[in-house]
Order: C-alpha cells, then structure tokens, then sequence
C-alpha cells in the first residue's frame, strides 16, 4: 500500500498512534488535533527525513527481538491496517507480530521505537504513557494476549519491554475512543481541548511499586504550584459555602421552605425533612455472627490517594530553603 492511500484509509477509524491523544495522554499531540485529522481539516503530514530513516530502522529493530528472544516475527510490510472485528472504527498498522517457535498460536504484537539519547531517561523505570496506550489498542484490535515495545535509544542501546493484554485499561480505552468516535468525528462536534486523563493514568498505575523518587522537570514544579492555588482557593470557597450556608440555616430555624427577595430577583429556600436512607451495621453484624461475616464480607479494589505537603527545609549552606514534596 502507498503511503497515501495508507494516509487517505487511516482517517476511516481511530489508530494506534491516535489512541493516546484521544484519551489525553500524547504530549505532543490531542484529541482536538485527531479530531481534525479525522474530519479533513488537519495540518497535513509530510514525510520528512527523520521519518523515513524510523521507518527503515523499524525492520532492524524488530528483527534484533528475533535474534535476541528466539521467535519467528512477521514484519507488516505491506503496512497493510488491521481492523478490529467489532468496532470497525478501530483499527492499526502493525509493525510486526512475534510467534514462540513452542506455541505458534500464542502470537504478540511488535511495536519499534527509534528515540533520540536525549529521551533515554524516559525509558528507565517505566515506558512512556502514549506509547504503552497504542501498545494495548493494537493488542485490543488484534485480539492477541500480550505485545512487546522494542526500542532503539541513541541508534546503540536496544531494549524491549514485554506486557500482558490488560483487559481493564483495554476496556476503557475502547469506551474513550468508542465515545470520540461516535460522540466527536462522526457528529462532527469538536472535543473538550483539555482532555481528562486521570481515570486513565489510575488504571494504567494500579498500584504503587513503593520506591520514592526526586522529580527535576520545571513543568512539575509548576503543576505542584497549580495544584496548591487551586486546592487553597477550592477550600477557602468550601469555607465560604460552608459559613454562608450556616448564616442562612440559622435565620430559618425549624421553617421547611424560606423565600428573599432582591429586587426583582426571588431566591428560594429549602431546608426540608428528608427521610433517612436504610443501613446496614456491618460491625455489630461482625460482633453477633463473625462466621457469617466472614464468608460473605468482600474487601474493594485498592486505590492510590494522591496528595501534596509543603515542606521547609535548611538549605546546603545552611540558610532557609523551600522544597516542594510530594506525598
């Protein structure tokens, strides 16, 4: 397939390097920016040198997992797309396919990553969000249980990171996207250009590997900032609501319904009755019938609580200092 055709046939569905940007988590891309590429409108993309070598790189770099790993892989080189077999609007262009000579039916999905040296540190503990998110939508099209990123850092250091087909991140990509889809391109109706990617990141960090670590980047410096004047001024308005609310709740006494008038504005007032929600005592339940309890309690899914505390702390040279922490 010629590389237009291959441009003109990927605007008919969501793809793998699309997957990320629609739920927010392409830092160099958007779901905007998809959503105009899809309709028609978008900047156009030119092939430039940079992508071409990627594109040559990408065969050697698959092929060394080959060598290194023992197993046949298939490279997509006709860059002929796969489509999901429900969702039509989902698809991918496969760089390759990786089969174990023992289990030949157990095939992953290869996707190859020729990255600059300078973004080496991106891939130490961890592999890029966006890249893991087009990981997953190309196992969800094709159906197969795992996948591997195989990466090329500084055009010397080859690495893979191997993963298991996540079912709960696949789902919620597939209802993101689902949702753009039908609910943006199709109705023609642009997206929200913020995004909203914590329901994301909360399923992609399930849990925590309890390591600490010293964040440098200034723009975390300056979403630490973010968050602190927006949680200040979030609970200096909850305060406000709070007193406000007392004000008018004293004034009312024992009345179900109050009005005020401001000029031609009438407000009303409710502070009515409402009758108590049923409930169950867990813990006398526990006291009186601790077998029973026992068989049929069921403790939820574990959760990350993210915070932020302010720290003062002395400097090298001994005077005052301010270190932002986080929690």
């Amino acid at each position: 397939m010629n590389r237009e055709q291959w441009l003109k046939d990927r605007k008919k569905g969501i793809g793998g390097s699309d997957a990320a940007a629609v739920l927010g988590l392409n830092p160099y891309s958007s779901a905007l920016a998809v959503y105009l590429d899809k309709i028609g409108e978008g900047e156009p993309v030119e092939e430039n040198e940079r992508m071409g070598w990627g594109l040559k790189l990408e065969k050697l770099i698959v092929a060394e997992y080959e060598t290194r790993t023992g197993m046949r892989v298939v490279h997509n080189t006709e860059q002929s797309i796969s489509i999901h077999p429900v969702h039509d609007w989902m698809c991918c262009t496969l760089d390759a396919v990786a089969y174990p000579l023992d289990d030949p039916k157990n095939g992953g999905v290869l996707q190859a990553k020729n990255v600059d040296r300078f973004m080496k540190h991106e891939w130490e503990d961890r592999v890029p969000e966006h890249y893991l998110i087009q990981l997953m939508h190309e196992i969800a099209v094709t159906g197969l249980k795992w996948g591997a990123l195989v990466v090329l850092i500084g055009g010397n250091e080859w690495r893979s990171y191997e993963f298991d087909r996540d079912e709960d991140l696949i789902s919620l990509i597939i209802e993101k996207e689902s949702a753009f889809w039908h609910e943006n391109v199709l109705k023609r109706i642009p997206p929200d250009p913020t995004g909203a990617s914590l329901e994301v990141l909360g399923r992609m960090y399930k849990q925590d590997n309890g390591k600490s670590i010293t964040l440098y980047d200034d723009a975390i410096g300056k979403a630490i900032t973010s968050y602190l004047d927006a949680k200040a001024h979030l609970d200096r308005y909850t305060k406000q609501k709070e007193d406000s609310e007392a004000i008018i709740k004293s004034a009312m006494g024992d009345a179900a319904q109050g009005i005020y008038q401001a000029g031609d504005t009438t407000f009303g007032i409710s502070w009515s009755s409402v009758k108590g929600r049923v409930g169950f005592d867990a813990k006398t339940f526990e006291q009186e019938n601790p077998e029973i309890y026992k068989k049929y309690v069921k403790t939820g899914a574990s959760y990350r609580r993210f915070s932020i505390r302010e720290k003062i702390t002395k400097a090298i040279d001994g005077g005052e200092g301010r270190k932002l922490a986080h929690g």
